[in-house]
């Protein structure tokens, strides 16, 4: 593992026993983007301001950056196979290749926008395939580009349209069979996972904590979760936690709580602290269930608990317009409609590191 500090130094560890760190080596300047190169090279690729482009060779006995080749402003390196790497700049993606004493640029193309998250997508067979977006700037969309065995680095298709919230970082993910798909988080605080062939968003995470501003991986799963190969993973600048999601689909489950016109709902917490809800019928009056269970509750002594209201995305199949909807822990959300209150499952069950 490799890990580039603020000091302009770069550390790296023996994790399978320890850790234990093995070399340590001090860079011209500040390292934004790392990536090792697929295929057990080796190698290490260093990206920079002031256009550093370097290359680490860790098997040597001493690691050392290489002599940089500066080129544009690098946001980032993502590692394509055992020889090529691609580095996002302000104006254009460009393609090296880092097997010699120093990188060596084989390709360039203009884009129109600066990718300051790229992405390797798995499952591509004998081409490669990134994806890519502006986050610095707002990006609601994401761009796809391909990357053959003549050294050719060419645009892919139409861009994706994510939604109305912009884009914070991507990230490859290989789904049931080994298809390819895409995370996304967004600065509303949602992960989504994208089904690639129908360019629609399969999963919606919605965290108990911020996720917008996340640092975005995908580790292995362990044996036996159903029809997920890969997790992601995220880590937030404004979260003290690193967090493990479970990607398969999840669906909204229950029947609805109640049988009369509901006008309204309200988190509660009980004495014991027991999640309730009460519920506003159109008669004016008002009755409290168990958010666990749904049997009625009193609330002697319960007090109000809103929570911040998630803008949440609903399913279609709720049967009647939503009168009134509030947060509940652990991702649900409570809705009322015409026939009484349906608790919805916004995000599965949160594994933590």
């Amino acid at each position: 593992m490799a890990v580039a500090h603020g000091n302009r130094s770069v550390r790296v560890w023996d994790v399978s026993a320890g850790p234990q760190k093995v070399a340590e080596f001090d860079t011209p300047t500040f390292v934004t983007g790392m990536a090792v190169t697929p295929g057990g090279s080796g190698r290490l690729t260093l990206v920079g301001p002031q256009g550093y482009v370097a290359v680490v060779d860790l098997d040597e006995q001493v690691p050392r950056p290489s002599s940089a080749h500066p080129y544009g402003n690098p946001h980032t390196v993502v590692g394509v196979d055992a020889r090529r790497v691609v580095t996002s700049t302000d104006t254009h993606l460009v393609l090296w290749d880092v097997t010699g004493e120093r990188p060596r640029r084989v390709a360039k193309v203009p884009t129109a926008d600066s990718h300051a998250s790229l992405t390797l997508l798995p499952g591509a067979g004998q081409q490669a395939r990134l994806a890519g977006a502006d986050t610095a700037n707002g990006a609601r969309q994401v761009t796809f580009w391909t990357v053959d065995g003549d050294d050719r680095l060419v645009h892919d298709d139409a861009p994706m349209v994510t939604g109305a919230a912009d884009l914070v970082t991507l990230a490859g993910i290989a789904g049931p069979g080994g298809a390819p798909g895409l995370l996304t988080t967004t600065r509303d605080g949602v992960l989504r996972l994208w089904d690639l062939t129908t360019r629609s968003s399969v999963t919606e995470i919605r965290a108990d904590g911020p996720v917008g501003g996340a640092r975005l991986a995908t580790v292995a799963g362990p044996p036996g979760l159903a029809e997920a190969t890969a997790l992601p993973v995220t880590a937030s600048s404004l979260d003290t936690r690193i967090r493990v999601w479970d990607p398969t689909p999840h669906e909204a489950t229950g029947p609805p709580v109640g049988a009369a016109g509901g006008q309204g709902v309200t988190r509660m917490l009980a004495a014991d602290g027991e999640e309730l809800i009460t519920v506003r019928w159109d008669d004016g009056t008002e009755q409290t269930f168990a958010t666990a269970d749904g049997t009625e509750r009193q609330i002697d002594g319960a007090r109000p608990a809103p929570l911040p209201l998630w803008d949440v995305g609903l399913p279609d199949n709720l049967g009647a317009p939503v009168r009134d909807r509030v947060a509940l822990d652990h991702g649900r959300t409570a809705v009322a409609v015409a026939d009484g209150v349906v608790v919805l499952e916004t995000a599965p069950n949160e594994r933590q590191a």
